[in-house]
């Protein structure tokens, strides 16, 4: 059935775009566009009390006149700025953390069962059915056999929402809706849950999930995200999505459907249904395939719970007051969600987390004849009637997930095992390299130390051939030093007895020449010229020796600390060699360690 705001929305996008104008941008978007168009439909025929933007000739009431004015400025609003651009930017960063610490610990887990059926007790807290609904229920245990069978068996409900946040379901989201909302989720789930929570908002935005137009489906998912970021900012931990979303129609590839994947982007599980119609048909691969294309559209990152429904729509009377068989509803509804399966690029399998069923006691009341004639007491048996087929097909659905839940904890233990078998042989391939790692270093240490020997045995040899070349020109210079100095020495007392001579010679001729006579004044002048030249001759003699002695003191002081340099270096090889020789018995003993290990 296509809606009034949908058939709008279809005309006001066919004809010429008209001028802009930014009164009719209701949400400041920058654009008059089918959420404008929305807003101004959901307030159609409201006279206006007080501030009424919709009412936009100021005619004191929202109507075709305010209709056409939009129309008119439909399309972007000329020099429009965004004002929640840096808000925006830090929500996408905040989604993106979000997404990084996602929990997923449920993957791999098996499947779940979920009771999910709406008992006339769960709407206490609801704007809709009213104290005798919820107080009756109570005071007769609607459900009992089928919550006690729940119980005994640890099957969960699952947490149903009727009209999501927008608590009294009027397509305006406002903070009492917020408030009534947060007292529901106060009473009902704790802080800490971390199971599914199940949006169901269907109503008048419902039928424009299968528009083609991605301008009227982006106001929509803005509506249904805006409440899913509020559910999740409650229950962080909670696994929470809309009711029935993806529809069939969006995982059928041929539907040409705007795309929601925003929706399911946002979403922190999904709850695609497989409810059917076709009474005595086979649907278990059309509907298993649906399942199939919904676990690809969140590419297998947040569980997906399959919502399943026992009763059918007449298609004469359009009622659904009839159950489908047990063998057909396991098959078609159960099993196929059981046996859906989706392989990602890495070759990992997802499956489903949970498949639950549904069902409303509002049908009893609707399709029963002269219920509103009936005792409570008459009621109460029509209550256990229904009770009792709940229990029988909760009970077969229990045997179908308990035959999966088993699959999926050997297809785990397999997995693990085969996790611990690859962990092993990475171990010994770890090994193997740290063995034949440890080999080659100690291949390169004995190879290293050989370098090393061989350097230190060219060095010391060398030093060696040093300290004997310094050693005999030590010893030559030394003897060299020794002769001139003896030399030196003889030389030193020729020269004084020389010297003495001569001064004796002439303090004889200087005292007793000019007595002498002639010729024994010759024979004194001779000896004191003989003397003399002997003197002269011991001075130049003992000059020279001076010289050589001097020289060859040099020359020995200079060989000497050569000889004393070459001598520490020689010591300084030894040294060396003697640490080196430590070293190698260090590096071999390593070598064998790493040989040996």
């Amino acid at each position: 059935m296509t809606t009034l705001p949908l058939t709008l929305a279809m005309i006001a996008l066919s004809p010429a775009q008209n001028a802009n104008t930014s009164s009719a941008d209701f949400n400041n978007d920058g654009v008059v566009n089918a959420a404008d168009l929305i807003a101004i439909t959901s307030n159609y025929g409201i006279a206006c009390n007080g501030e009424c933007p919709t009412d936009l000739n100021n005619d004191g009431v929202t109507n075709q006149s305010d209709l056409l004015v939009l129309m008119q400025s439909w399309g972007p609003v000329q020099g429009w700025v965004d004002p929640n651009a840096t808000i925006q930017q830090s929500v996408n960063n905040s989604d993106d953390n979000q997404t990084n610490q996602q929990d997923m610990s449920w993957q791999g887990q098996g499947p779940v069962l979920f009771d999910a059926i709406l008992y006339d007790q769960d709407t206490r807290l609801f704007s809709h059915g009213g104290y005798a609904r919820w107080h009756n229920a109570e005071e007769y245990n609607q459900g009992e056999f089928a919550q006690a069978w729940a119980s005994s068996n640890n099957v969960a409900t699952q947490p149903m929402v009727y009209g999501g946040v927008d608590w009294d379901h009027n397509n305006d989201l406002t903070e009492e809706d917020k408030a009534n909302f947060v007292i529901w989720m106060d009473e009902t789930i704790p802080a800490d849950y971390s199971g599914p929570i199940c949006l169901d908002l269907e109503g008048q935005s419902w039928s424009m999930f299968e528009t083609p137009s991605q301008s009227i489906m982006d106001v929509v998912l803005d509506r249904y995200i805006e409440q899913l970021e509020f559910a999740k900012s409650l229950r962080p931990n909670a696994k929470i999505g809309f009711w029935g979303l993806p529809k069939k129609s969006h995982t059928n590839p041929a539907n040409q459907i705007a795309s929601i994947q925003r929706l399911l982007d946002a979403s922190t599980a999904i709850f695609p249904d497989v409810y059917e119609n076709n009474i005595g048909g086979n649907d278990a691969s059309r509907l298993q395939l649906h399942i199939e294309r919904a676990i690809e559209m969140v590419n297998g990152k947040v569980p997906v719970y399959a919502q399943t429904f026992a009763r059918y729509r007449n298609i004469n009377t359009g009622l659904r007051n009839a159950f489908f068989s047990q063998e057909e509803f396991i098959r078609d509804q159960v099993q196929s969600s059981l046996d859906a399966v989706w392989t990602d690029t890495d070759g990992v399998e997802h499956r489903v987390s949970g498949v639950s069923l549904w069902d409303a006691y509002s049908f009893v009341a609707a399709y029963t004849d002269g219920w509103s004639e009936m005792s409570m007491e008459e009621r109460k048996e029509v209550w256990n009637d229904i009770d009792h087929t709940h229990v029988e097909f909760l009970t077969n659905m229990k045997v179908a997930v308990g035959v999966a839940f088993a699959a999926a904890q050997e297809r785990l233990a397999q997995a693990t095992a085969a996790e611990e078998a690859a962990a092993v042989q990475a171990a010994a391939v770890e090994e193997a390299a740290r063995v034949a790692a440890a080999e080659k270093a100690a291949s390169e240490l004995k190879a290293e130390r050989k370098r090393q020997r061989s350097r230190l045995v060219r060095r010391l040899n060398s030093e060696r051939t040093k300290i004997r070349r310094a050693s005999s020109t030590y010893r030559k210079s030394a003897k060299q030093y020794k002769s001139a100095r003896n030399s030196y020495t003889k030389n030193r007392r020729s020269y004084k007895s020389a010297r003495n001579s001569y001064k004796s010679a002439l303090k004889t001729w200087r005292t007793k020449g000019r007595k002498l006579s002639s010729t024994a004044r010759k024979a004194a002048w001779k000896k004191f010229a003989s003397a003399r030249n002997s003197y002269r001759s011991s001075v130049k003699s003992w000059r020279t020796n001076v010289k050589s002695w001097r020289v060859s003191a040099k020359s020995f002081s200079k060989q000497r600390s050569s000889y004393r340099s070459s001598r520490n270096a020689w010591r300084s090889t030894v040294k060396t060699w003697r640490a080196a020789n430590k070293t190698w018995n260090k590096t071999a003993t390593a070598a064998s360690t790493l040989a040996s290990k």
